[in-house]
């Protein structure tokens, strides 16, 4: 067994695993007959290390399509890329998984577009309420040789503002 340095630091003589130790000296022990507390804590399990990525995939590509079609909306695009090389690798890869993958893709760009698409309008709503404020408070503070501009601004600004707001505003 090994053996472990123990120091006396303290003022009075020290007593480890059957061995005197005198203060300001050390000893080295063997680690069997030290006390708890002087010992080594034993070297912690270390937990089997995780699955990779490829092997995961390997995994669910190994099931059938249709127990792979409902997992494809959970996993991350780079996964559902390499998922697609994967079974593009193969020397028969099967086309409705290619598929599956590919209308997926569609999907999440279609979704990407939409939400981009929502965030332009919404901006463009914003914008064109204010120009029909800012026309109405021009309208209100016109001058009678001004108020015939004022009102043409204040009518295209309102026929902006509906055409962005749709038909059911």
């Amino acid at each position: 067994m090994a053996k472990k340095y123990i120091e006396n630091t303290g003022r009075e003589v020290m007593f480890v695993g059957g061995c005197m130790i005198q203060p300001g000296e050390g000893r080295d022990i063997d680690e069997m007959f030290l006390p708890p507390e002087h010992r080594t804590p034993p070297p912690a399990d270390e937990p089997p290390p995780a699955a990779s990525q490829d092997e995961l995939l390997e995994q669910l590509r190994a099931q059938s399509i249709a127990a792979i079609k409902p997992e494809l909306s959970a996993l991350k695009q780079e996964a559902l890329d390499r998922l697609a090389e994967l079974e593009g690798a193969q020397a028969t890869p099967r086309t409705t998984l290619l598929g599956l993958i590919d209308a997926e893709r569609l999907r999440r760009s279609n979704e990407a577009l939409e939400a981009e698409q929502e965030a332009h309008r919404i901006a463009a709503l914003g914008t064109a309420e204010q120009r029909v404020k800012d026309a109405e408070a021009l309208l209100a503070a016109a001058t009678p040789e001004t108020r015939a501009a004022a009102d043409a601004e204040l009518t295209e600004a309102r026929a902006a503002l509906a055409a962005l707001q749709g038909p059911d505003a």
